[in-house]
Formats: C-alpha cells, structure tokens, sequence
C-alpha cells in the first residue's frame, strides 16, 4: 500500500509542477497607411518583445507594456508604423508566471 501511495504521490507532485502557456489576447490594427504610398517607400517588418516575471502574484515590474511600445517605436524612427499586431500571452510555472508582449507591424519609409 505505502509503495501505490509514494507512486501517487510522485505523480501528483510531478503534475502539479508542469508549466502551461495561454494566449489572452491578439489584436491588430488597420492595414492601410493614411495617405497614399510615394513612389521609393519601402516596407520592413519590425518587432519588439517584452516581459514580466511574476512569482506569488507578485510582480517585480509593471511597465513591461510601455518597454515594448518604446522598442517598437524605436525599431521605426523615421517611418510609419501600420497594421500593428499586439499579442499578449502567460507562461506558467511552478508559484510563478510570465507574462509577454510581442508587438509587431510595418514599418513604411521614404
């Protein structure tokens, strides 16, 4: 009986600790540059990426939004940002948890 119970036990530990990834939420914005394109502007896709660790619902930093904003803005200094995707997901782990911010869009310059 003791040695099923240690197995159990084993399992329900090793369970318990497993890491799972949830996607909240993914957006985009319009496609279209709001004046018509000149000729010699080029496309370039652009990202930026940003985190926030979590451990025992309490959060180390808070502005992990504005990093990734600020990255992306700086990846396009002198262009227009178009058809931007934001997507918001968690990485579970044991007591703890990760949230990320990708952004990614176009980035049309002259």
């Amino acid at each position: 009986m003791t040695r099923s119970l240690a197995a159990l036990t084993l399992v329900a530990a090793l369970a318990a600790t497993g890491c799972t990834h949830a996607l909240h939420q993914a957006t985009v914005s319009g496609f279209e540059p709001p004046e018509p394109l000149a000729p010699g502007t080029t496309a370039t896709r652009v990202s930026a990426e940003a985190e926030q660790f979590v451990v025992l619902s309490i959060a180390s930093g808070t502005d992990f939004v504005e990093e990734a904003r600020e990255k992306l803005l700086a990846a396009c200094p002198d262009g227009q940002l178009v058809g931007v995707l934001a997507r918001h997901s968690t990485d579970h782990g044991p007591l703890s948890y990760t949230n990320r911010l990708r952004l990614e869009g176009t980035c049309l310059r002259r």
